[in-house]
């Protein structure tokens, strides 16, 4: 409402289309007012003159974004960059002719993708994966945070991916939590490792998944079930996952069983510059180096040894092992 008590519209819908911002208007008034010349129309001065400004905004764009001038390409819209992109991106891969979408995507998407069916190509519009994506994260997460809808004293009764493709965590009294500030570092770090594990499980991806120190600020029965959830042996037909963990030694205490049972290869890698303060022997070398060795979680050698490591048990090896 107006000072004067006439409603005023308010316009929601810049993700369309937004008026124009006074620093383009300005930068463009003298190519639709003076230099109005057809950039394609380099045979007299008009065009040339256009030629040269698009060429220059070309050069900048690239220049911001570290490519070269010939990677940029300019459209006159989205739906003529999707077509461009889709179509071509398509065409250009004669080994991959299986597309796949989803329903709720703009119609500057899917039309194109019609077009490339009707051109040979398989085209699969799925409207279920996000919501299986959302029903397996949330699996993973009530299972590694040992938490149950029904527990009255638990903090979670539920997590998913809402229409807005945004990761809503329930609590009691149909409150929503905000991730960022009131979840703990280990609830973090699970939901994170939940969502990218069943965005991994439901895509079919048999690529090796590698996770860097996925335990740090997790400790005790979180750490176990969540070390437990990724190198679950998979069920069925499906062929187990390739898993690596990047872990320290502290992280790995209190794993080890787990790290024994279902762990094929272990190898462990350290840096000369923890000597002396966590390594015990020096590699006499007068610059920072990694090595390898082939040390398991419960072994030691002249190469990884730290101090503390009789304290948890780790077995020393009077030898370098390498590998």
């Amino acid at each position: 409402m107006s000072d004067d008590g006439r409603e005023q519209e308010i316009y929601l819908d810049h993700n369309a289309t937004t008026p124009l911002d006074e620093q383009v208007l300005e930068a463009m008034e003298p190519f639709l007012r003076v230099a109005f010349g057809n950039a394609a129309s380099v045979q007299h001065g008009y065009g040339r003159a256009a030629a040269e400004a698009v060429e220059r905004a070309r050069a900048e764009v690239a220049d911001l974004l570290g490519v070269s001038p010939r990677e940029i390409v300019f459209t006159s819209g989205a739906t003529e960059a999707n077509n461009l992109a889709i179509k071509g991106l398509a065409l250009a891969a004669t080994d991959r002719r299986h597309l796949v979408s989803c329903v709720t995507e703009h119609p500057a998407v899917l039309e194109p993708l019609a077009w490339l069916g009707r051109h040979g190509f398989e085209v699969d519009l799925e409207g279920d994966y996000v919501g299986r994506v959302s029903g397996r994260m949330a699996e993973l997460f009530m299972g590694i945070v040992g938490s149950h809808p029904d527990f009255e004293a638990g903090v979670f009764t539920s997590v998913h991916i809402d229409d807005n493709f945004s990761i809503v965590v329930d609590t009691h009294g149909g409150r929503h939590l905000d991730t960022d500030f009131e979840l703990n570092g280990a609830s973090q770090r699970a939901l994170t490792l939940s969502f990218i594990w069943a965005l991994m499980e439901v895509s079919g991806t048999t690529v090796p998944r590698i996770i860097d120190t996925p335990l740090g600020m997790v400790s005790g029965g979180v750490k176990t079930r969540m070390v437990d959830s990724i190198t679950m042996p998979s069920s069925g037909e499906l062929p187990d996952f390739q898993v690596v963990l990047l872990m320290t030694r502290s992280e790995i205490r209190d794993i080890e069983g787990l790290l024994d049972e279902r762990a094929g290869i272990v190898r462990t890698l350290s840096n000369s510059h923890h000597y002396p303060e966590d390594l015990v022997y020096s590699w006499h070398v007068d610059h920072p180096m990694s090595r390898l060795c082939s040390c398991t979680h419960r072994q030691s050698c002249r190469i990884c040894a730290r101090r503390y490591d009789e304290r948890h048990g780790i077995e020393f090896r009077d030898m370098e092992a390498t590998v």
